[in-house]
């Protein structure tokens, strides 16, 4: 069967049928079958992602807004009332004139934390979210990403990167209030053994509960929560995920003179796009952990987003974009790795099945 020239993300990939020499009825048909593959792929590569990242990301969401522990805080300058300074700026941080500890020393010193105390089911908590959540998400911007190369009609590197910025601006929609109920998920219950977080009541019951008492609390606003922030994180992120994704994939394809691209170079490249995309994104992705975690605990630290970053930029400097970064990189590199794999290798499934009937 002829194939005309692809416009998914992979180069090498030629999933879309000619539909030059078909009558219009079977090209609506025809086009929305490609549109229900390119949904139904992206939540394949979505499930496939959170089950394979999300202990790396319930590490970096506590690094990123871990608390201090005060009684343990040494103050190098005596003339210094630390409680007056602690009411004045109620936040986790430390500026120059205090040192306050955080609860994890580091990435590992984390992950060994969470097992020792809360089993290795602790790192998976908050897990119903991100797997409903997340499958639907990546249909969304496969499915959204596709049809804007589509409408672009070329393969360039800007379109790709445009058509990625679109899909990122698109699930924020879905992505601010599952990304909230992740968060608070994650933080809720630090320190319990997985017997006595199974034994005891606690705030919310479930992804699902938390997005519905958030709701009732605080109407539809308290679901966005940290939408500004979302946006802020995905549309570049994506922009450089798309786009990166883009280049590496065709610089690949040059060695291989024409042949498909094989696992290891889709996994390779998918790696790297994500890893690229979050060196990017993970600054305002520590902000944005930090405004939807605010409140977990009682009473409101931030006034928003631009507060949230003053705040924290001012008592920890510019180090406190870092929080997390080890974890997140850890995380961004075998999950994109992942999710772009498993999408191309369903496509191209599909597609031959296609072809064959």
């Amino acid at each position: 069967m002829a194939t005309e020239t692809n416009v998914t993300v992979a180069p090498d990939l030629n999933f879309r049928t000619d539909v030059s020499s078909v009558t219009p009825g079977a090209t609506t048909l025809a086009s929305i079958y490609e549109n229900l593959l390119d949904f139904v792929g992206g939540c394949c590569g979505g499930v496939a992602g959170v089950v394979v990242g999300h202990p790396f990301d319930t590490v970096k969401v506590r690094l990123q807004t871990q608390q201090t522990v005060p009684s343990t805080t040494t103050v190098t300058n005596p003339a210094l009332n630390y409680t007056a300074v602690v009411k004045k700026f109620p936040i986790q941080a430390v500026n120059s004139e205090i040192v306050a500890p955080h609860l994890y020393r580091g990435t590992w010193n984390c992950f060994a934390s969470v097992v020792k105390e809360e089993g290795m089911m602790g790192l998976y908590k908050g897990l119903l979210s991100p797997l409903a959540g997340l499958g639907f998400i990546n249909a969304i911007i496969f499915g959204i990403q596709a049809n804007a190369l589509r409408i672009l009609g070329d393969q360039t590197l800007s379109s790709h990167m445009i058509a990625g910025a679109t899909a990122g601006a698109m699930q924020c929609i879905v992505a601010g209030p599952m990304e909230l109920a992740k968060v608070r998920m994650q933080l809720q219950g630090q320190g319990e053994s997985a017997k006595f977080y199974r034994t005891h009541s606690h705030t919310y019951r479930g992804s699902i509960d938390c997005i519905v008492k958030i709701y009732h609390r605080e109407g539809l606003h308290g679901c966005y929560r940290g939408m500004s922030a979302t946006m802020l994180r995905d549309i570049p992120g994506f922009t450089i995920y798309f786009g990166s994704y883009e280049f590496f994939c065709s610089r690949l394809q040059r060695r291989k003179r024409g042949k498909e691209l094989g696992m290891w170079e889709l996994i390779l490249a998918g790696g790297l796009s994500g890893t690229c995309s979050w060196i990017v994104s993970h600054p305002i992705d520590v902000i944005k952990s930090r405004v939807q975690a605010d409140g977990i605990t009682g009473e409101s630290k931030y006034n928003g987003l631009i507060d949230c970053l003053r705040k924290s930029v001012r008592m920890e400097g510019y180090r406190v974009f870092m929080n997390g970064l080890t974890a997140n990189l850890m995380r961004a590199f075998p999950v994109n790795a992942a999710t772009f794999t498993v999408y191309t290798y369903f496509m191209r499934y599909t597609s031959s099945t296609g072809q064959h009937k």
